[in-house]
């Protein structure tokens, strides 16, 4: 027995009399039948059953339902199909690709089959099955957009590149140049180890998206880290047309007029930059203080950079704004009065930083600013007691003034403080052996030197100096030769030297040698009244 299903059952009889003559309409005539076998009923019914057991979560039920269907029909297509989702779902991937390619096999026009086998290829990290079966999907489907962009991934996974790129090359002509498109073929040829293809991409989205500014931008900084000087000035050029007001590009352009050797032009552009609200002071004093050297700075570009300065600091109302990199710039240059009066602005605004006190007190002692860094060190000493700078400036401001008590007293709170990483140790020491031989301690000041030229044994003024204490005491003169001969090796024009090393050949009874150079120290240093007194000893000695 068979049935029938109309493909419309819409039949409308003919008001025509039933008269021979009269002409048939046959508009609504009615189509012919389709005859679908019994066998194929039946098994669409079982898939209906099947399919309803799975919607309600019966899982097991309709697996069941799916294999009977099997062995009605091996090789049915939507149950492979259904049987391969559920295996998928338990994560039992062989078992989800064999069907899955039973689906596909059976039916390879279905893209849902399809793309089932895509995803399970993709699961397995199976590029060359993935990338075959997403070119049958596009080969039926060839307007379809996102089957080209899942192809050219499946070619990557397959570490095949070029392919890759080849696909969206197909896309491109559909479609013409697009951002998304371009972006991802210059990723391709840089991970490829092409860079001049991968740049190409570039200038073909920039020529044909000369609005979008910034992929000029990378294409003017590609060709500037390659010598490319030309090319790249093309693209700033291009950048400058769509923005003329973007301060970037401008200071851009003063890096590619300093490379082909134009100052002043690289100054113009500097000053278009600055000229620019949108930024701020601190990025203006950064970047002025990485665009020269330290040489150009204050040296053969001083006309440039001193007015650049006065721009930026005339722009802002708030000298605290721009105080900290300024004086951080100042500070690098070795220009320490004009930095320390700068880090003093940005403490009037924030105090709590003692990285800021640390800084302040280094050029006010590197600027001999005794007084103002005495005055500097207490007020960073009580607002940070555990930082150890500020007790050795105040100990080597105590020396100079000959308070060798209270010299000691600060530098001995330095060692108690310890020296993280060996700062300030070194000076430290070499303080207190001063401090101790002053105050007549001289054990205890020679035991401080022997740790200094530990730390520091290629210093000649240490050793000159330790050599004269004991020349002094009369003690350890051999010791005491050793070190002079080091420090007159070291420095044979330092006529201070000279005289220490006389002096101990002296201290060791030999006039004769030390009456030569003493001689030699006074013609380096005839003024020095010390070294006159040793002569007219040494003289007398003979």
């Amino acid at each position: 027995m068979k049935k029938y299903i109309y493909i419309t059952s819409v039949l409308l009889l003919l008001a025509c009399g039933g008269s021979k003559d009269a002409v048939e309409d046959t508009r609504f005539k009615r189509k012919p039948l389709v005859e679908v076998p019994q066998q194929q009923l039946d098994l669409e019914a079982m898939m209906v059953s099947a399919k309803m057991q799975q919607e309600v979560g019966k899982t097991s039920e309709a697996m069941e339902q799916y294999r009977n269907i099997l062995r009605k029909s091996a090789g049915y297509a939507p149950a492979c199909y259904e049987i391969s989702g559920l295996m998928l779902q338990e994560y039992r991937l062989d078992s989800a690709l064999a069907y899955a390619q039973k689906a596909a096999g059976s039916d390879p026009d279905n893209v849902w089959y399809q793309r089932r086998l895509a995803d399970l290829y993709m699961m397995k990290k199976d590029g060359r099955n993935l990338a075959e079966t997403w070119e049958a999907i596009v080969k039926k489907n060839p307007t379809t957009l996102e089957y080209y962009y899942e192809l050219s991934n499946a070619y990557l996974m397959d570490n095949k590149i070029p392919k890759s790129v080849e696909v969206l090359d197909r896309v491109e002509k559909m479609i013409g140049v697009s951002e998304m498109v371009s972006l991802q073929k210059h990723r391709l040829w840089e991970a490829y180890g092409k860079p001049d293809k991968a740049l190409a991409e570039l200038e073909k989205l920039s020529d044909a998206m000369p609005q979008m500014t910034k992929y000029s931008a990378v294409l003017a900084q590609q060709y500037m880290e390659r010598k490319q000087y030309d090319k790249a000035k093309r693209y700033y050029d291009r950048i400058v047309e769509q923005s003329p007001d973007d301060e970037y590009v401008h200071i851009s352009l003063a890096s590619y007029y300093k490379a082909v050797n134009q100052p002043e032009m690289a100054y113009e552009e500097l000053k278009k930059g600055f000229m620019n609200s949108s930024l701020d002071a601190s990025s203006k004093i950064q970047i002025l203080g990485s665009f020269y050297t330290d040489e150009e700075f204050f040296g053969s570009c001083a006309k440039y950079t001193l007015p650049l300065l006065d721009l930026v600091i005339s722009q802002s109302d708030d000298k605290s704004a721009y105080a900290l990199p300024y004086a951080g710039l100042l500070m690098h240059q070795n220009q320490y009065a004009q930095a320390a009066e700068q880090f003093e602005i940005a403490l009037q605004k924030d105090s709590s930083e003692y990285e800021v006190w640390e800084a302040l007190l280094i050029c006010l002692s590197e600027s001999k600013d005794d007084q103002k860094m005495a005055d500097y060190a207490q007020r960073a000493q009580k607002l940070f007691p555990l930082h150890a700078l500020p007790y050795y400036l105040l100990g080597f401001a105590d020396i100079n003034q000959g308070r060798y008590a209270e010299g000691e007293e600060q530098l001995r709170q330095c060692v108690k403080l310890g020296f993280p990483k060996g700062y300030l140790e070194a000076e430290t020491y070499g303080l207190l052996a001063t401090c101790l031989y002053e105050q007549k301690k001289e054990d205890e000041a020679y035991a401080c030197l022997d740790h200094y030229l530990k730390l520091r044994p290629d210093d000649a003024g240490m050793k000159n100096n330790y050599a004269y204490y004991l020349s002094q005491s009369g003690i350890r003169l051999d010791e005491a030769r050793k070190m002079a001969e080091e420090a007159v090796a070291a420095e044979p024009k330092n006529g201070i030297f000279l005289d220490t090393y006389a002096w101990v050949l002296y201290k060791m009874g030999l006039h004769k040698e030390a009456l030569k150079q003493i001689e030699k120290a006074l013609e380096l240093a005839p003024d020095r009244k010390a070294l006159q007194e040793h002569y007219q000893q040494i003289k007398k000695a003979q």
